[in-house]
């Protein structure tokens, strides 16, 4: 919340800092720290979307605190407190435990500030710089996935959906979105068709899922789109997947000779 509430103020034009200083400075940094926190949220989302140990518990405990509130006096619990604790818990299963942490970091009032109100859906400026800030992170996935000195773009594949699904939610409703850069993120997928989260720990992640789910293609863009959305995507998934399977073997004994070279 704080951190875009000043790039809203650094990136104003009513501000005389904006002309002066920032008019012609890339707040990099900044973005990719945003897109990397957005990146954290989205594997907490799949994590608990995943654990079905978590689903069982959570429920047994929803049992739990029915049985409460059909005789509060016979657990000594107080009405009131209960009926907060409730809301509490309604909260609760919205947010992460309903997979919801990245949908309410989106969903926050950003132009909130006590006193006053800061100019942050309405700055044509700060959208601009969020839209570079995500075309350099797409720019840098597109050079280095599967290639030889590929290290974390995997990573950073989610965190630059995540930045742009972000901006759309920040940005107005009637704004229309870069259909050039939501085309070069889309086909993003062709080389990284999931992305494991969570350090290898069989949270898959799949970009076209994410954007259908958080930032929609624009209905001008969708014809233009590859993969093409619905079958398409799933068809490149399955064909990725066995060519991972083909290659393995292969690709083992390659790493394993570069290891012991080096």
């Amino acid at each position: 919340l704080n951190l875009v509430q000043q790039l809203a103020a650094l990136y104003s034009p009513l501000e005389e800092s904006y002309a002066a200083t920032f008019r012609d400075v890339r707040l990099s940094p900044a973005f990719e720290d945003l897109a990397d926190l957005l990146r954290v949220l989205c594997a907490v989302d799949r994590a608990v979307a995943a654990s079905e140990n978590l689903a069982a518990a959570w429920n047994a405990y929803k049992r739990l605190v029915r049985r409460v509130r059909l005789d509060p006096a016979a657990w000594d619990v107080d009405e009131p407190k209960l009926a907060k604790f409730e809301r509490l818990l309604a909260d609760l299963e919205r947010g992460a435990l309903g997979g919801g942490c990245f949908r309410a970091c989106a969903e926050l009032d950003f132009e909130a500030l006590e006193g006053g109100r800061v100019n942050v859906r309405a700055n044509p400026t700060l959208m601009r710089e969020f839209e570079r800030a995500v075309a350099a992170l797409v720019d840098r996935c597109a050079k280095g996935l599967g290639t030889a000195s590929e290290t974390g773009e995997r990573d950073l594949v989610v965190g630059a959906a995540a930045l742009y699904a972000f901006h759309r939610r920040l940005a107005p409703a009637n704004s229309e979105p870069d259909a050039k850069l939501y085309r070069a993120l889309w086909s993003l997928q062709v080389r990284a068709p999931v992305v494991t989260l969570g350090g290898g720990r069989a949270l898959p992640w799949f970009l076209a899922d994410f954007l259908a789910e958080h930032a929609p293609p624009p209905p001008g863009v969708v014809k233009k789109l590859e993969p093409a959305p619905g079958k398409g995507v799933l068809d490149a998934r399955r064909a990725a997947c066995k060519a991972l399977d083909r290659n393995f073997a292969a690709e083992a004994r390659k790493l394993d000779l570069r290891l012991m070279a080096w």
